[in-house]
């Protein structure tokens, strides 16, 4: 066994017994032959299916994400399992998504996709997608993971809040029609993060006893 690394292969022993009870001889032994199963063996393959839709993105946005992974051996694999974390620069890890993709057989290829939301997530960030971290033995996890770095523009500017009464603005304590029309609008220079919900409006009106009713 001197053609065999020791420090690659630290497990690696090969154990014979022989017995000979007529002429007590010992036999010469000319080959080994060694049988065994082969660990799987899979890597990220972007030439496969590879789509990242931006690097750099507006809070409110998608990040959107496709990578391949193939099956390099001629082993089969089981059902590969499939975590998605997103790591700020600090390092703090949130997993955005566990799956189970299919079995995956010697020399075939499958792809995960997904879309996660940037609210919240303001700054910069890594994104990983790991292929079997760990779930099932394969020859080497060290290319099982795909990242990329993405920066959200943090979305720091408030809404600004335009109010009219018949098409006018009015100042404080101004005389008005007994029955205007009041118009409250809100814009946002974020053209993708809506405000869908109207709940966000709280309209109150004060009458002459100081006291607010709700509208």
């Amino acid at each position: 066994l001197s053609a065999v690394s020791a420090t690659t292969y630290p497990f690696l022993r090969i154990r014979m017994r022989y017995t000979d009870d007529s002429l007590r001889t010992m036999s010469q032994l000319k080959h080994w032959i060694v049988t065994y199963d082969e660990l799987p063996e899979g890597s990220v393959n972007s030439n496969y299916k590879y789509f990242f839709y931006k690097d750099t993105l507006q809070e409110g946005d998608s990040i959107r994400i496709s990578i391949g992974f193939q099956n390099i051996s001629s082993t089969g694999m089981d059902s590969i399992d499939v975590v998605v974390k997103m790591l700020d620069r600090y390092n703090k890890e949130e997993i955005l998504t566990t799956q189970k993709l299919k079995p995956l057989p010697a020399g075939d290829s499958l792809y995960f996709s997904g879309v996660f939301s940037t609210v919240g997530r303001g700054g910069q960030n890594r994104i990983q997608v790991i292929f079997n971290p760990g779930k099932q033995p394969e020859l080497s996890y060290n290319n099982n993971v795909f990242q990329k770095n993405v920066f959200i523009i943090h979305d720091a500017i408030n809404p600004l809040l335009d109010v009219t009464f018949d098409g006018q603005h009015i100042n404080n304590n101004e005389i008005v029609q007994p029955s205007p029309h009041i118009l409250i609008t809100a814009v946002d220079e974020n053209k993708i993060r809506f405000m869908k919900d109207t709940s966000s409006f709280k309209i109150t009106l004060r009458y002459p006893d100081g006291v607010s009713h709700a509208v």
